[in-house]
């Protein structure tokens, strides 16, 4: 089963489509929260929203998630297989591209693979997902510190 958060930050369609083309080529269940998105997908299940999402993430073959960095942290800790769709603001899916940068530094310091052109995420991807990534608690305390310190507006 491949899972699929689209988080809280508004409509994501672009993404909705592309897995509704993926979940018809590959035959495979792909359960997605939508959070905004309107459910008009015909090959996926769809829900709005969760309270938790641990109990998807625990039995997802994989995980396809929005680019929030609490969801992309989570999976790290659960030693989950995911992989990341940053939202584009040329698409009207955030204010600005964000997402790709914090996408680009998560690469950078454990490999996660992240998708910004949405014809790279393909059928392949899907069956056979990438294994969980490798990191250490104190790596990841770390990079929390460090992203605290972004966000109260000191510098690194």
């Amino acid at each position: 089963m491949i899972y699929v958060t689209f988080g809280t930050a508004g409509p994501f369609p672009r993404l909705l489509q592309r897995l509704d083309e993926l979940a018809e080529e590959t035959g495979l269940e792909i359960i997605i929260q939508t959070g905004t998105t309107p459910q008009t997908a015909k090959h996926c299940s769809m829900l709005a929203y969760l309270p938790s999402q641990k109990d998807y993430f625990q039995r997802a073959d994989l995980v396809i998630a929005h680019a929030g960095l609490g969801t992309q942290l989570e999976l790290l800790e659960m030693h989950r297989p995911f992989v990341v769709v940053p939202r584009r603001a040329e698409y009207g899916e955030h204010n600005d591209n964000h997402q790709i940068e914090t996408c680009e530094i998560l690469h950078r310091k454990y490999g996660i693979l992240f998708f910004p052109d949405l014809k790279d995420l393909t059928a392949e991807i899907l069956r056979d997902p990438p294994a969980p990534y490798p990191y250490s608690g104190e790596s990841l305390r770390q990079f929390r510190q460090k992203i605290a310190l972004v966000l109260a507006g000191d510098e690194l």
